[in-house]
């Protein structure tokens, strides 16, 4: 959309990679351990039985989505010659099925 657009041309001035991570299953995932667990959207703080993990859910998706860039930078995006960027942006977004 709009918003995605407006980013990417902001990030591109600023010479700052932007990486697009699917969002799907974040929201239950552990980001200790990659354990699946449901919940719902009202419950804001995550307990998850197989490490133990007591954490914020905001804060659980925000490692999630960088541990995804992480993974995706590494192994998808080798031949991006990265000397030219500043820094990272991360943007996470519903793909459109």
């Amino acid at each position: 959309g709009k918003f995605q657009d407006y980013f990417k041309q902001q990030s591109e001035k600023a010479r700052q990679l932007v990486v697009e991570i699917k969002p799907h299953g974040m929201l239950t995932e552990c980001s200790n351990c990659g354990h699946q667990v449901k919940k719902t959207l009202a419950q804001r703080q995550h307990q998850f039985p197989n490490c133990n993990l007591s954490i914020s859910r905001d804060l659980n998706t925000a490692i999630n989505i960088k541990n995804r860039a992480k993974v995706l930078i590494k192994y998808l995006l080798p031949q991006i010659k990265l000397k030219s960027y500043k820094g990272l942006s991360l943007f996470a977004h519903q793909f459109e099925r």
